[in-house]
């Protein structure tokens, strides 16, 4: 510190502030009317009111930043490798429509290797899964960050309430394909039901590490993901439309019957999902 500084905090009052001024005791005066007590009108506007209840405690925090969140994409990522690193060669038979006699008959008889039925299975719980965590993330990217709209206890549970929405649509398609294939008593149900699920299968294979790198991503890199997320998912749509309208037409089905099919599969459950939202 200067001494210039040092000699002007050690000055009087008249040196710092003239002949004529006064040291006074700190302690301020009011004349009447100065200060009055300020209403919630005054303060907030003419139709504010005040409200006396309990404070509520809620938290500004991204919903993907959630430490259950978190977890479980931890445990997925584990459970992925895990799969892949088991039973790499399927995805020759998922994505070659063909057997591989030798790589199945090998995979099949080596201890420890996992049946195909089993594969599917473990797969489409993976995507079910997936695909929650990436119905978290489109509401966590909706909601206006700051805004304390959710609470701590409704951020924190947020993929479980995802989790039990695909839950129900999972639910829903498995009535849906059984109550068809036993009111017609076609077998073309069953086919339809199996190509959907060997689509579904080949997509979370493909899309899970770039959706996952999309649901972890920070907010900078997360249009990037986003976008190759899209572009591939968008593609393997595609291949499932196409395979889907080929089988309706070998089977000699009318195109109709496979766009209702469609509604049913497709746009009943996004219908669903996004009514669900829009009341909450």
């Amino acid at each position: 510190m200067s001494s210039r500084m040092i000699d002007g905090i050690l000055s009087t009052s008249k040196e710092m502030f003239g002949s004529t001024s006064e040291l006074a005791e700190g302690v301020p005066t009011y004349l009447d009317g100065d200060v009055q007590e300020g209403s919630a009108a005054m303060l907030f506007g003419d139709r504010s009111e005040l409200v006396v209840g309990d404070v509520g405690v809620y938290s500004a925090d991204s919903l993907v930043e959630q430490p259950l969140f978190q977890g479980i994409m931890l445990l997925t990522l584990l459970y992925y490798l895990m799969v892949m690193l088991r039973s790499w060669g399927f995805m020759v038979i998922v994505w070659g429509g063909q057997k591989n006699s030798i790589g199945r008959e090998r995979m099949e008889s080596e201890g420890g290797k996992l049946h195909t039925s089993r594969f599917n299975a473990m797969i489409t719980l993976l995507g079910v899964i997936m695909v929650a965590m990436g119905g978290v993330k489109i509401v966590d990217m909706a909601l206006p960050h700051g805004a304390m709209l959710l609470s701590d206890t409704e951020m924190l549970i947020a993929p479980l309430v995802a989790l039990l929405v695909m839950g129900v649509i999972v639910a829903w398609l498995y009535a849906m394909y059984t109550i068809v294939g036993w009111l017609s008593g076609s077998g073309v149900v069953g086919e339809v039901a199996t190509l959907s699920s060997v689509n579904f299968v080949r997509g979370t294979v493909v899309l899970y590490p770039v959706v996952a790198a999309w649901l972890l991503s920070p907010a900078e890199s997360a249009p990037t993901w986003s976008a190759v997320a899209i572009v591939l998912g968008a593609i393997i749509v595609l291949i499932y439309f196409v395979e889907s309208l080929q089988l309706f037409i070998n089977k000699k089905v009318p195109i109709l019957y496979w766009i209702l099919y469609l509604c049913a599969v497709v746009v009943l459950p996004i219908s669903f999902v996004a009514r669900l939202l829009a009341t909450q």
